[in-house]
């Protein structure tokens, strides 16, 4: 079997400052996903399906996938819709407003 390709991973945000391969979400597929690996140590699914973008992973924002738009906060502060990147913070809107989520070390494509 093959395995996914890593889009990119760090060890520490401060590793982002010397490669920031950002991902637009338009460019994802339907029927592709997207594995987020976080500082925080959760690990979230983000899917294109017919109707958008879908989140899982987190416990309590989406144990199960939640439609949703999704953003990234760059190393700037800068809000950066439809786009995540190593290094940025995982942001994503969820029914009591938005949720900004800990830094990206890891971007797989599967």
């Amino acid at each position: 079997m093959e395995k996914a390709p890593i889009l990119g991973k760090i060890k520490a945000p401060e590793e982002a400052e010397r490669v920031e391969p950002v991902f637009d979400l338009e460019e994802l597929k339907i029927g592709e996903t997207l594995i987020v690996k976080t500082k925080s140590g959760i690990t979230y699914r983000i899917e294109s399906r017919d109707d958008g973008l879908y989140i899982s992973g987190h416990p309590e924002y989406c144990p199960t996938p939640i439609k949703t738009s999704i953003y990234g906060v760059d190393l700037n502060g800068e809000l950066r819709k439809g786009e995540v990147g190593l290094g940025f913070k995982l942001g994503f809107s969820e029914q009591g407003g938005p949720v900004t989520r800990s830094r990206i070390l890891e971007i797989v494509r599967v």
